[in-house]
């Protein structure tokens, strides 16, 4: 797997039989080309060792070749050396977003910030908390505790929030959320600030 220690002799079974035995061994990719710099290939003892790339996720087709001591091959076969996917965590990270007094703000994907290392993996939900001021929506219902949101709910536009009538100021309101990834797995908890803009109102008279 990705990022696993790799510590293995690799069997002598292949070469059984030879007449000269085997002074020494040499390991290269199955083209001819050098093993990973991250892989080492002790040429006595067969002995495979080192630690996959971070998100190395490959098929190595790799060759060893029994020498004689002048440096002759006498014998040659092939294995492939597999390395599987592990998921990794999405990240994100804490946001800001400016929004105006009496209006709603609808949130959108980019304003979680979704990173993944794994190629392909994307956010499939956003779990979201009480708001320290205001409310939030999903289809304009208020939504109370921890609650869940869908990626196609945050493209509809359908999550929102809404401060306080007439509540403005920076820094008004924050939000703790993570995000999700395609496996269910979930970042580490960040935090939304609203920062509400206030509205000029206009003046009202008094009658006289």
């Amino acid at each position: 797997q990705e990022e696993q220690i790799v510590d293995f002799v690799a069997s002598d079974a292949p070469f059984a039989g030879l007449d000269p035995l085997p002074s020494s061994y040499s390991a290269t990719l199955g083209d001819g080309s050098d093993l990973p710099s991250w892989l080492a290939f002790d040429h006595q003892t067969r002995q495979f060792s080192g630690t996959a790339a971070k998100d190395f996720v490959d098929t190595l087709n790799i060759s060893i070749n029994a020498l004689d001591g002048s440096g002759e091959v006498l014998r040659n076969y092939r294995f492939n050396l597999v390395f599987e996917n592990i998921n990794d965590i999405p990240t994100t990270q804490d946001v800001s977003v400016s929004g105006k007094e009496d209006q709603d703000v609808v949130l959108t994907l980019d304003q979680f910030d979704f990173s993944d290392v794994d190629q392909g993996d994307t956010l499939t939900e956003v779990t979201l908390s009480t708001p320290s001021s205001g409310q939030l929506l999903v289809n304009n219902v208020e939504q109370g505790g921890e609650f869940t949101v869908t990626r196609s709910e945050i493209e509809a536009g359908l999550v929102a929030f809404r401060p306080e009538d007439n509540a403005f100021g920076d820094g008004y309101a924050t939000v703790d959320f993570a995000v999700k990834d395609l496996s269910g797995a979930s970042s580490e908890t960040s935090q939304i600030t609203f920062n509400i803009a206030a509205d000029n109102d206009s003046a009202v008279g008094r009658p006289q």
